[in-house]
C-alpha cells in the first residue's frame, strides 16, 4: 500500500483498520527473493507530509522475510505532525520505520519481529531523523 507523492504534499490522511498480509513488493533480482519493500508507505519525496495517521491496523509477513518495515512513515522530505497508534505487527524483520518528523506519536502497538533476541538483524522501531535532524517526541 502506498500513500505517497513524488513532488506534492500528503496532508491529512488516516489509515484506520487496514489489513496487509504477505505483501510488500519483492525487492531484488530473484523472483523468490525473501527481501520485501514495506507493507505500507505514507510520505512524500519532495513535498511535505503532515497531519497523517496510521492506526488500528494489522500487518503480517511470513517467517524469513527481510527488508522493508511493515510501516514506513515518512519518506525523504521533512515532515510535520504524525501518529502511529494501536497497530499489530507480526513477522518479518522490521516493524516500524520513521523518518524526519517534527512531531510524532508512536504508541500502543503489539509487535512481534523475528530475531529480536539479540542477534542484531531486526528492528522493532527504527528512527531516522535525517536529513532534517528533527527530533522525535511523544514516544511511548
Amino acid at each position: 500500500m502506498q500513500i505517497e507523492s513524488v513532488s506534492g504534499n500528503t496532508f491529512g490522511y488516516t489509515v484506520d483498520g487496514a489489513i496487509a498480509a504477505n505483501n510488500g513488493a519483492i525487492f531484488g533480482a530473484a523472483v523468490n527473493s525473501t527481501v520485501r519493500r514495506w507493507g505500507i508507505l505514507l510520505g512524500a519525496q519532495k513535498g511535505i507530509t503532515d497531519n497523517d495517521t496510521i492506526k488500528n491496523s494489522f500487518f503480517y509477513q511470513p517467517s524469513g522475510v527481510n527488508g522493508g518495515a511493515a510501516i514506513r512513515f515518512g519518506y525523504s522530505a521533512p515532515n510535520g505532525k504524525g501518529a502511529i497508534i494501536n497497530n499489530k505487527i507480526m513477522g518479518g524483520r522490521e516493524g516500524i520505520g520513521v523518518e524526519s518528523w517534527s512531531d510524532l506519536t508512536v504508541t500502543g502497538h503489539t509487535i512481534y519481529i523475528e530475531g529480536l533476541g539479540g542477534n542484531g538483524n531486526a528492528d522493532a522501531v527504527l528512527f531516522n531523523p535525517s536529513p532534517s535532524k528533527r527530533s522525535i517526541t511523544n514516544l511511548e
